[in-house]
C-alpha cells in the first residue's frame, strides 16, 4: 500500500515539475505569436530601410553630378584658355609679319616678344626688313588663315600657322597675294602670351 501511495505522489509531482500542460501550451502559443508577428515587424522596418536606401542613392547621384559638373567646367575652362592663347598669338604674328614703310617706328611690336626672341627679331627688322621696305616702298599685310596646336604645356604653346600675305610696292602697286606657313612658340608671361620663336616651314 505504501508503494502504491509513493507512486501516486510521484505521478502527482510530475506535471508540476515539467511545467504542466498549461505551461507547455502557453509557451507554444508564445512562439506562435512571435513567428506570426515577425513578418509584421519586418514590414514595419522596410519603409525605414527604403528611405535610407533612397537617401543613399540620392547622395551618390548628387556627388556624381557634382563631379561631372566640375569635370565639365575644368575641361571647358582649359579649352577656353587654349582658344584665347591661340587667338592672342595669332594676332601677334599678324602684327610681327606685317610692315608699312610709311610707319617707320616699330618699337611697339617688340612688346609682343619674349626675351629669348626680342633681340633677334629687332635686329632682323632693323638691318633687313626696314631698309628693303623703305627702298621699295613696300606695304605687307599678313593674316592668319588657319591655325593648329602642335604642342602645349603649362605656360607654353607651339602652333602651326597658315598665312595669307598681301604685298604692294612702288614698282608693283597691284596687290600680290602669297601663302606661307610658320611655326610659333609662345610663352605665357604676366597674363599675356608672347612670341618666343618664329620659323618659316
Amino acid at each position: 500500500m505504501a508503494r502504491v501511495q509513493g507512486r501516486v505522489r510521484r505521478m502527482r509531482r510530475s506535471p508540476s515539475e515539467s511545467g504542466g500542460p498549461r505551461r507547455r501550451l502557453s509557451g507554444l502559443i508564445g512562439r506562435v505569436r512571435t513567428l506570426s508577428t515577425a513578418p509584421v515587424r519586418a514590414a514595419l522596418r522596410r519603409p525605414e530601410t527604403a528611405r535610407r536606401r533612397l537617401f543613399l542613392t540620392a547622395g551618390v547621384l548628387v556627388v556624381v553630378a557634382g563631379l561631372s559638373a566640375a569635370t565639365w567646367w575644368t575641361l571647358g575652362s582649359v579649352e577656353s584658355q587654349r582658344e584665347n592663347a591661340v587667338a592672342e598669338t595669332s594676332r601677334s604674328v599678324e602684327t610681327l609679319l606685317s610692315y608699312d614703310f610709311r610707319e617707320g617706328e616699330t618699337d611697339d611690336r617688340l612688346q609682343l616678344l619674349g626675351d629669348g626672341f626680342r633681340e633677334q627679331y629687332a635686329g632682323s627688322l632693323r638691318d633687313k626688313v626696314a631698309p628693303a621696305a623703305t627702298a621699295q616702298a613696300s606695304i605687307v599685310r599678313t593674316r592668319v588663315a588657319e591655325s593648329s596646336v602642335l604642342d602645349e604645356s603649362r605656360g607654353e604653346l607651339t602652333l602651326l600657322l597658315f598665312l595669307d600675305r598681301t604685298e604692294t610696292s612702288g614698282a608693283a602697286p597691284e596687290p600680290a597675294v602669297s601663302g606661307s606657313r610658320v611655326t610659333v612658340r609662345a610663352i605665357e608671361s604676366g597674363g599675356r602670351w608672347l612670341v618666343d620663336d618664329l620659323r618659316v616651314v
